[in-house]
């Protein structure tokens, strides 16, 4: 789906020059240099009275052409056109988009008319209805700015046909901004806003039975569905059928998971599905890892347990309770091939070959301490517990035990990565996860991939909106009382 930039003229000097300027085509905010700012239409100096909405700016937003007449003041700029509302420090951008000038100034108009305090006050209201609070001044800031975050940057609309679309990032500072994974937006993000806005995740659930179902479980697409890079992952060919099956659970629309692209999408994943199982064993095979690198053994644990919550959900969803049966089926193979035994404890392997070998590791981005998550265990079960001891031990070379942020990390990124921190807190180890939180910066308070094990700065994955959107799910599940 192509984007129109449009360049539009604004006129009028800013409210306090020392607070916003122009330097080398960048726009500096309070000292913040913004590289890439988008979308500016009104720049309005206020003081923020509420913590959740100091958000995003210096993560991403307008970019600046070179026509500056005056550098120091903005007397009259031309700005790149492109929609968002955002928020930084004491400015509030007021965005406003269109595929012309025509558009652009009639939203102008519109804005103009109904006044900044109107404007302004729906927005905090609408803010208000989604924010999620928690009774630590700390990690209510933190939940709530990586929950808009996600909102915000791991979802938008096409400027040219307004279309909802998803991606991982759409801030360029993220290393592959605006592409589509499954399992970033259906497993990490998706979760995050259904707790605060059932009607989007309807809308965004209509998006990926539609635009992105003819490719689903492939590595990774453009917004408009189109393979953008190859590689079968089984964890992604997942992800539709688990969102939608928590978007049932939590709203009773059962009429939506019936309408027929749903259905469709439904059974194209079960085919999809069905054409990975091995011959003879109850189980399923993937090309690529959650990290999106390449597999070691076809036969992976963690993505087996998925299948087992996709089948039982396919039960319901499709009324076919002989997927359920499926399910346990492939779950008692998993316990019989993917069990093996480590100074005479039982653990959960990685990865299998279903020839005898196997091998020790975890990802964060589908890591096994998410099997009681995932509902495949409970965390009583001894052999979750070895193996959660064993990939945190210090025997673990990516387990980072001992370091001040002791959570684990991959081959992928050899740092503990955020997406650990959050399997932390869903697995019943928040006290060391919130512990390690308060120990990094993120990204700007923003969840980044990884960071370093030691000092806690961002490593690697600067803007990460759809990890964004799991660790203020994490923080919500472990923290809420609601």
């Amino acid at each position: 789906i192509p984007h129109r930039w449009n360049r539009i003229a604004v006129e009028g000097r800013t409210a306090d020059s020392k607070r916003l300027a122009v330097v080398d085509q960048r726009v500096q905010l309070s000292h913040i240099v913004l590289d890439d700012v988008i979308g500016l239409a009104i720049c309005i100096r206020f003081c923020l009275q509420n913590t959740f909405l100091n958000l995003l700016c210096q993560l991403g937003g307008v970019a600046v052409s070179r026509g500056v007449e005056n550098r120091n003041q903005l007397s009259a700029c031309r700005l790149l056109c492109r929609p968002r509302l955002i928020a930084c420090q004491n400015l509030l951008h007021s965005a406003f988009f269109g595929q012309n000038r025509t558009v652009a100034g009639a939203d102008v108009v519109r804005l103009l008319r109904q006044g900044f305090d109107a404007v302004y006050g729906r927005t905090v209201r609408w803010l208000s209805a989604r924010e999620k609070p928690l009774a630590d001044p700390k990690l209510h800031e933190l939940l709530n700015t990586n929950l808009f975050f996600a909102f915000f940057y791991a979802s938008g609309r096409t400027v040219d046909t307004e279309e909802l679309c998803l991606m991982t990032s759409r801030s360029p500072r993220y290393y592959v901004s605006a592409a589509y994974w499954d399992r970033d937006s259906l497993l990490w993000a998706f979760p995050a806003i259904l707790t605060v806005d059932a009607a989007y995740a309807r809308e965004i659930l209509t998006y990926v039975f539609t635009r992105q179902a003819r490719n689903f479980g492939v590595h990774s697409r453009f917004i408009d569905g189109t393979m953008l890079e190859p590689g079968f992952e089984l964890d992604e060919l997942c992800a539709p059928v688990i969102a939608l099956d928590r978007y049932v659970e939590k709203t009773g629309d059962t009429a939506f998971a019936a309408r027929p692209f749903v259905r469709d999408g439904l059974e194209e994943i079960l085919r999809r599905m069905e054409a990975k199982k091995h011959p003879s064993v109850p189980m399923y095979e993937t090309f690529l890892q959650p990290t999106d690198d390449m597999h070691n053994h076809i036969y992976l644990t963690y993505d087996n347990a998925l299948v087992c919550y996709a089948l039982r959900a396919l039960a319901k969803l499709l009324n076919r309770p002989e997927l359920a049966e499926e399910a346990e089926r492939t779950r008692r193979a998993v316990y019989e091939h993917c069990v093996k035994e480590q100074n005479g404890r039982p653990f959960f392997a990685w990865s299998v070959d279903l020839n005898g070998h196997f091998d020790i590791y975890d990802e964060p981005p589908g890591s096994l301490l998410l099997l009681p998550f995932y509902g495949f265990c409970e965390e009583s079960d001894p052999i979750w517990q070895n193996t959660a001891a064993m990939i945190r031990d210090e025997s673990y070379p990516l387990s980072f035990a001992g370091h001040p942020i002791a959570e684990i990390g991959c081959k992928h990124a050899p740092h503990p990565w955020i997406l650990s921190i959050c399997n932390s807190l869903l697995s019943g180890h928040a006290d060391s996860a919130l512990l390690h939180l308060s120990r990094t910066p993120l990204d700007n308070g923003v969840a980044c991939e990884s960071v370093n094990e030691d000092t806690g700065l961002c490593e690697t994955g600067e803007a990460f909106a759809t990890c964004a959107g799991f660790l203020s799910y994490a923080l919500y599940c472990a923290c809420c009382k609601d």
